[in-house]
């Protein structure tokens, strides 16, 4: 490989990793209601235990529902991918064993490193980051194209 191919993929991979980046902070800022930074779903405890209670790991007739509701820059929400954040985050070296969100889903919200080390978690598991090119590939039902 010339130089100047070295140069053009280093660029090119460097353009992919910005696409990235600027999405994953539109989504951030979006999630967040538009730039207000509420690290937490604005929902009352009744609306949240009726709607989320007994889904992916929230337990009927408890607050889980508004426990677990939607925390971090990404709006982690449900016990189940609490309970995953929060293993993977260990697994990864990410966060110290005595931190625990299924435990404490508070600290989501507590920190803004745990809100944006949440969102990592919800970025790569629900592979967030695959939608910027399924957009770039259909400008015709996006304003805007990579």
């Amino acid at each position: 490989m010339s130089l100047i191919d070295s140069i053009l993929t280093m660029n090119l991979c460097l353009c992919i990793i910005g696409w990235i980046l600027e999405h994953f902070f539109a989504q951030s800022w979006v999630e967040t209601w538009a730039g207000q930074l509420r690290l937490a779903e604005s929902i009352s405890k009744e609306n949240a235990n009726k709607n989320y209670n007994n889904r992916y790991g929230n337990r009927p007739n408890t607050d889980d529902g508004y426990n677990f509701r939607g925390r971090g820059l990404l709006h982690l929400t449900f016990r189940d991918n609490y309970h995953a954040c929060t293993r993977y985050l260990h697994n990864q070296g990410w966060l110290s064993s005595d931190i625990d969100f299924e435990a404490q889903p508070q600290l989501v919200t507590d920190s803004g490193v745990y809100a944006l080390l949440s969102a990592v978690w919800v970025w790569n598991t629900y592979r967030i980051n695959e939608q910027i090119f399924i957009i770039s590939r259909k400008p015709r039902y996006y304003s805007c194209a990579i």
